[in-house]
């Protein structure tokens, strides 16, 4: 580019993706970046050696081999038929013999197509068994906190005690010897729902059926630990009596005063506002 009887050299290309993931940034102005296109690459086509390699990086990307234009979403097909195959091949195999290979054969996509996606299998898994899980324990909407956990403990007991529910208490057991897998599971499966029920609780506690100075996350244990357990142990059913067992007995330490009162005068425990624990205490 000639200025003032100067040659300057021509603006840097910087292979850095754009918002739609298509283009190449051209570093003319610091805080403006502009998306080049094939023309825009022409323009500088007298850049030298430089210029032409960065022409032909963008000319590979406009046009990939088949005429499929790059970064166009990926298919919602090979989704489910990745997910459905491992989620069968899970509950057919067992989680520690089953393979990447074998769930992109079974599913009928290459293996990179699943990495792509999954970046080990037991991100896969969890994605797999979550998406049949979720439908199933939404919390209805309700404006009784009690009727709210009712049916949706009750959801969530009758998938746990399901064919479907032993995958759980597979990646329980998998996650004692496998860090991925443990990690994958808080992450992928615990962290979003416990703030999925701290949400509904505070919507309660907003609605005065909670003691505003409850705690939320021993709530949220009280609750729903029960159910691990026997999912774990297997000593007793997972039924809807044993959910409202639950419920009757954790809620009235947490439900606000005027809440308790009605429900029978409630007990004199504070668990709702529990004062700082004194050494030698018994645990409350």
């Amino acid at each position: 580019m000639k200025t003032g009887g100067t040659l300057r050299p021509p603006p840097k290309l910087t292979p850095s993706r754009d918002r739609d993931g298509n283009g190449y940034s051209i570093g003319m102005d610091a805080c403006k970046l502009q998306t080049i296109t094939l023309r825009s690459v022409k323009e500088h086509e007298r850049a030298g050696p430089a210029g032409k390699r960065e022409r032909g990086v963008k000319a590979t990307r406009e046009t990939a081999p088949g005429g499929r234009q790059p970064g166009r979403p990926r298919s919602r097909d090979a989704d489910r038929r990745i997910l459905r195959a491992t989620y069968r091949l899970v509950i057919e195999r067992g989680y520690p013999e089953l393979t990447m290979e074998a769930i992109a054969l079974r599913a009928g996509v290459g293996k990179p197509t699943v990495y792509l996606r999954w970046p080990n299998k037991a991100r896969l898994v969890l994605a797999a068994v979550l998406t049949e899980m979720d439908q199933r324990i939404a919390f209805p909407p309700s404006r009784s906190l009690r009727d709210t956990l009712r049916v949706q403990m009750r959801r969530l007991a009758k998938f746990l005690g399901s064919p479907q529910g032993k995958l759980i208490a597979m990646i329980f057991g998998g996650g004692q010897a496998d860090l991925e897998l443990l990690q994958a599971f808080r992450e992928g499966w615990v962290a979003p729902r416990r703030a999925y029920a701290r949400e509904v609780l505070r919507r309660f506690v907003e609605l005065g059926q909670l003691d505003e100075n409850a705690d939320l996350e021993l709530a949220i244990d009280l609750l729903y630990g029960p159910l691990f357990y026997r999912l774990l142990l297997r000593h007793a059913p997972l039924d809807g009596g044993f959910v409202d067992g639950i419920i009757d007995s954790v809620m009235g330490g947490f439900e606000a005063k005027s809440k308790r009162g009605t429900r029978g005068g409630g007990r004199k425990a504070g668990i709702a506002a529990r004062p700082p624990r004194k050494t030698g205490s018994a645990a409350g």
